[in-house]
Formats: structure tokens, C-alpha cells, sequence
């Protein structure tokens, strides 16, 4: 019988998209929304669902998050642009926050399971 999945790192990766997209927005109408606390609560979703992620199935994750890393490289030229660009550069370095806590915690408890 097949173990049924944890739904909590579903929920905190479909968070992490909402939050990304509220920073993108608020950043895009110039509203006061870019404390430091929505980048604390990306933070804490990227702890969660690295936390919760299966060992066997990390390189689709890993992947993820180079490519989110590598093309927020790019969001200095986006957010050169009108609405659209800042909000597609925004929405990316929001993300990656997120992205990177995942990948980070996935890859020290795949360096921990083997070390141990």
C-alpha cells in the first residue's frame, strides 16, 4: 500500500507563488509592501518544503532553482521596463529566496543522509 504525501509542501509552494506575485504586484504600483517580513515568510515556506521533500526526487527541484537563479540574473533588464517588467523581476527575485531556502535544505539533508 502506497504512503500517502504530506499536503504541507504542496500548500507551502503554492504560498510561495502567492506571496511572489503579492511582492510583484506591490512592487509594480509602487504600494509599501517590501518589508523584510515577506521575505522572512519566503523563507520559512522554502524551510518547509525542503524539509518535506522526498530524498529520491530532489533533481527536479535543484533544477528548479538554477534556472530561477539563473534568470533573475536578467531581472536588472526587465525591471528597466514599464509595469511588466518590474513585475516579472520582482516576481523572480521573490521567488528565488524562496527556490534557493528549498534547494539549500533538500541538499544539506541529501549531504546529511549520506555522511550518516
Amino acid at each position: 500500500m502506497a504512503k500517502k504525501k504530506s499536503m504541507w509542501d504542496k500548500w507551502a509552494f503554492t504560498a510561495a507563488w502567492v506571496v511572489s506575485l503579492i511582492l510583484a504586484i506591490a512592487a509594480t504600483f509602487k504600494l509599501n509592501l517590501t518589508g523584510n517580513y515577506w521575505l522572512f515568510i519566503l523563507v520559512l515556506l522554502g524551510i518547509v518544503v525542503g524539509w518535506m521533500y522526498k530524498a529520491k526526487d530532489v533533481m527536479p527541484l535543484l533544477w528548479l532553482a538554477l534556472i530561477f537563479i539563473l534568470l533573475s540574473q536578467f531581472t536588472t533588464i526587465l525591471s528597466s521596463g514599464y509595469y511588466v517588467g518590474v513585475l516579472v523581476g520582482t516576481f523572480f527575485d521573490a521567488f528565488k529566496v524562496f527556490l534557493s531556502t528549498a534547494a539549500f535544505v533538500v541538499v544539506y539533508k541529501k549531504i546529511y543522509s549520506i555522511l550518516s
